[in-house]
């Protein structure tokens, strides 16, 4: 009895590390699923744009992939205050961005590859039945899903480097101001 009550704290740290484990990266598919079906279903307009969000929060490490779309120039000229407005104002641009897609599609996996930071997946997105794309997630472990993604390509196109171009325009066309690259976020050109 003496040797059950030693291997007790052991158990417990181990069961608190299996738990601690991400689920497998396939389990992030079938979340982005899911909230895009409950995204077509919600009403168009504010209801939608708050389902985006949470959907955003969820799946993303936006402050990550917002240093990605400032680049490191501009992220620098940004300043403290200047990275928490521009962090939000990335988060608002993926709702309203979100809010504005057509109905769910299905996703397949096609692959998973290990990456020193996390893993990438790539998997197929079928929309009705004439529209495909392949998406890309570089998925790091966290948030609420268990992996958040950093960054996500459609087709070899990433996201991160969509919105940099918008972003650095704007700040290239300001002559170097670090407000016209938070507007050049919030007001550019909807994504594809």
């Amino acid at each position: 009895m003496r040797h059950a009550g030693i291997l007790a704290p052991f158990l417990a740290c181990m069961a608190s590390a299996v738990a601690a484990e991400p689920p497998p990266v396939e389990s992030f598919l079938l979340r982005s699923e899911a909230g895009w079906r409950e995204i077509a279903a919600t009403p168009p307009g504010a209801p939608r744009i708050a389902a985006c969000d949470t959907q955003a929060e969820a799946s993303f490490d936006i402050p990550l992939l917002a240093h990605a779309v400032a680049g490191d120039f501009i992220w620098l000229k940004l300043g403290d205050d200047g990275h928490a407005r521009f962090t939000a104002a990335l988060r608002e641009r993926l709702a309203r961005d979100c809010a504005r897609r057509r109905g769910p599609g299905t996703l397949t996996l096609l692959r998973t590859h290990q990456r020193a930071d996390g893993f990438s997946v790539t998997a197929r997105l079928s929309v009705a039945e004439t529209e495909e794309r392949t998406l890309v997630w570089r998925l790091r472990p966290g948030g609420p899903w268990g992996w958040r993604a950093s960054d996500v390509s459609a087709d070899g196109v990433s996201l991160s480097s969509v919105l940099h171009e918008q972003v650095r325009a704007a700040f290239d066309t300001a002559e170097g101001n670090a407000e016209a690259a938070i507007a050049g976020l919030a007001h550019g050109a909807p994504l594809p």
